[in-house]
């Protein structure tokens, strides 16, 4: 899959208005595919601030068991969830993806879905793996 992303200015506040919880905004692409007949998807955060599902260390990301009991809808009956963060992708799968980090940056992704999804499966973050091929 191929995109641009850029980062446009920012200005946030302090902390969220009425709280004492300081603010997060990310970035990111939620990629959906199917296996064992459930969806299986992946949020790639490509920017994020005062946000972070992974590190480059130990934690190669989280996992959410979404359920959408509404049969009429495209996301029943749910979803599989991986969370991963782009600068720690590299680290655990390998595959270099860039995140985004200041303003005016613009990066041209190329990202390998199939390797990506794998990854992902390998560090179990799918409750069912990705079968091969």
């Amino acid at each position: 899959m191929s995109f641009k992303e850029k980062v446009y200015a920012i200005d946030l506040p302090s902390q969220v208005p009425g709280t004492t919880q300081p603010p997060t905004l990310w970035s990111y692409i939620y990629i959906v595919s199917e296996w064992a007949g459930k969806q299986r998807g992946m949020f790639i955060n490509l920017y994020h601030w005062n946000l972070d599902v992974s590190n480059a260390t130990n934690d190669p990301g989280d996992n959410l068991r979404w359920n959408w009991p509404i049969q009429q809808s495209f996301y029943y009956p749910g979803a599989d969830i991986a969370y991963m963060d782009a600068e720690d992708i590299v680290h655990h799968c390998g595959i270099y993806v860039p995140r985004l980090g200041y303003t005016g940056q613009q990066i041209n992704y190329n990202l390998d879905l199939t390797a990506l999804f794998q990854c992902a499966s390998n560090k179990g973050l799918f409750e069912v793996a990705m079968p091969a091929g």
